[in-house]
């Protein structure tokens, strides 16, 4: 109906017109939809978002954190520099891929990452801001530059959104946008 001529003429390149979209709905029609999105919202979108978040957080927290994990993050080599991979908790191999200078999506810091991008997406600024913090030694410690830059910057603009006039945390919004 709306969709550009396929005659080949020059009105292929014309903005599409969506103005009359919907015009011919009733208001009973538009108040039907209203609803069903807000119940397709509710009842299925926020409680997958929210079954994403706990599965991924356990998961992290499994891995990450406690005193053994941190002992053994303490004395990890880089896994570009030591050549070898370790085993995530599925057995995947989660060395960088020289390839695509990337993490592959079963390791941990992928995990961490996406838990941490998931609570900033849902304002949770505070605890993607740890999530962020947990994440970001380990793409130091393997030298992923462009990972560890993503994540000081959103490092930043969470503790932004968190203190916009910079009482809480100080310098440490700037100092994040700098490294």
């Amino acid at each position: 109906l709306l969709l550009p001529p396929s005659d080949g003429s020059d009105k292929a390149n014309e903005p599409i017109d969506y103005s009359s979209i919907g015009t011919r709905l009733s208001i009973a029609d538009i108040q039907n939809l209203r609803r069903y999105v807000g119940s397709l919202v509710s009842s299925s979108l926020l409680p997958s978002i929210e079954r994403r978040i706990s599965n991924l957080n356990i998961q992290v927290s499994n891995h990450k954190k406690g005193m053994k994990n941190m002992m053994k993050g303490f004395f990890r080599k880089s896994k570009e520099s030591s050549g070898e991979s370790y085993h995530g908790n599925n057995g995947a191999a989660t060395a960088i891929d020289a390839a695509t200078g990337g993490y592959p999506f079963s390791s941990i810091e992928s995990q961490t990452r996406l838990l941490a991008d998931t609570l900033f997406l849902m304002r949770d600024y505070e605890s993607a801001l740890s999530m962020y913090r947990l994440v970001k030694d380990d793409y130091k410690q393997d030298r992923a530059h462009l990972h560890h830059a993503s994540v000081n910057e959103l490092m930043g603009l969470c503790i932004y959104l968190i203190d916009p006039y910079g009482h809480k945390y100080g310098r440490e919004a700037y100092n994040c946008l700098e490294t």
